[in-house]
């Protein structure tokens, strides 16, 4: 997840949007990696001969379903982390 560590680097994402945020933090820096990383892995336990097996409906079928979770939860942290941000840097400075 991105990580902002002064008021004018919030600044800076804050003026390209929210839904741009959750959508390159979340769903595509975390949600599509982790899908690919956990729907491999577990082609690996439960597949049949791998590569081959990468084609198969099966995998693809766990991989949207990893893609659904991990984008999802991917979404609501990065929805979070942006209204903690927006909290923290919206505060005058003392």
């Amino acid at each position: 997840m991105k990580r902002v560590r002064s008021r004018g680097e919030w600044d800076a994402v804050r003026a390209k949007g929210r839904h741009a945020f959750v959508l390159r933090h979340g769903i595509l820096g975390r949600g599509l990696p982790m899908a690919l990383a956990i729907a491999v892995i577990l082609e690996l336990y439960v597949g049949g001969r791998f590569p081959d097996s990468l084609t198969s409906a099966g995998f693809w079928g766990r991989f949207a379903l990893c893609l659904a979770v991990f984008s999802a939860s991917g979404a609501l942290t990065a929805s979070a982390l942006w209204n903690a941000y927006d909290r923290l840097y919206s505060r005058p400075d003392p």
